[in-house]
C-alpha cells in the first residue's frame, strides 16, 4: 500500500507529498507541508504493477465521484433550495418545459456568467455563488435535452 497527500486549499485539490509506505509518514509530511490552512485528505493509492494486498473490488466502470470537484455540488444545492423555498420544489419542471423555458435558463445562466465577469461572485438576492446559478441553469438545459433525447422529442 502507498500513500499520497492531498489537501484543499481555496476549494482545489492538490497533491503535496508521496507515495508514501505508511499513512504515519503520509501525516508526518503535511505537517510539513507548505498549504497550511489546507484540511488534511490522505487517499489510499496502489501502484498497479504491485501485487494486490487488499480485498478485491469490481468498481473500475463504475462512475468515480472523488473526481467531482470539492465542496461544489454543496453550493448547486443551495441555489436549488434557494429556488425550492421562492418557487415551490421542482418548479423547474414546468418552467424549462414550457414555451419559452429553455431560452429563460439561458437568459438567466447568462445573466449570472456576465455578472460574475463583473466582479459579482455572489448572487445578490440569494447571497450563493453565482456559478452555482449558473451550474443551476445548465443542469436545467442539460435534463431537458436528455429528456427529449429519451422521448425522441
Amino acid at each position: 500500500m502507498k500513500y499520497n497527500v492531498w489537501v484543499i486549499s481555496k476549494n482545489r485539490w492538490a497533491q503535496v507529498g508521496g507515495p508514501f509506505k505508511t499513512l504515519d509518514e503520509a501525516v508526518r509530511a503535511r505537517l510539513n507541508c507548505v498549504f497550511s490552512t489546507g484540511d488534511l485528505e490522505v487517499r489510499e493509492y496502489r501502484d498497479p504493477e504491485l501485487p494486490a494486498t487488499s480485498p478485491r473490488k469490481d468498481d473500475k466502470q463504475k462512475p468515480r465521484w472523488s473526481l467531482f470537484p470539492a465542496n461544489t455540488l454543496m453550493q448547486v444545492l443551495a441555489v436549488l433550495e434557494h429556488g425550492a423555498a421562492k418557487y415551490g420544489p421542482e418548479n423547474w419542471h414546468g418552467v424549462v418545459k414550457g414555451p419559452d423555458g429553455r431560452q429563460r435558463y439561458y437568459n438567466a445562466m447568462m445573466r449570472h456568467l456576465e455578472s460574475w465577469l463583473n466582479g459579482e461572485v455572489r448572487d445578490i438576492d440569494s447571497k450563493l455563488p453565482a456559478m452555482a446559478h449558473i451550474a443551476c441553469s445548465a443542469l436545467f438545459l442539460l435534463w431537458d435535452d436528455l429528456r427529449k433525447e429519451k422521448n425522441n422529442e
